[in-house]
């Protein structure tokens, strides 16, 4: 159970790292950029876009809020994503 659990977290991060990666991508946004908008330090953009952390609500939603895009609709994307692998 452990193993799978473990396989779900790091699918969910990989999708969220693909969505993140791609939305800030274009919008023509730095790494600098992006987490300035968020709120939070640029290491920490850089894990989650690297699927390095688990992305606690709290930043979810400063992403979302910075995309200019409601928290469920940043989930939705992330949900196909992982539908599509």
């Amino acid at each position: 159970m452990r193993l799978v659990m473990r396989t779900r977290h790091m699918e969910l991060a990989q999708a969220l790292a693909i969505v993140v990666r791609r939305t800030r991508r274009a919008k023509g946004w730095t790494l600098e950029g992006l987490a300035e908008r968020a709120g939070l330090h640029r290491n920490h953009v850089v894990k989650v876009e690297g699927a390095t952390t688990k992305a606690s609500l709290d930043v979810f939603m400063r992403l979302a809020q910075a995309f200019g895009e409601r928290g469920s609709s940043l989930l939705a994307r992330v949900e196909r994503r992982m539908r599509a692998r």
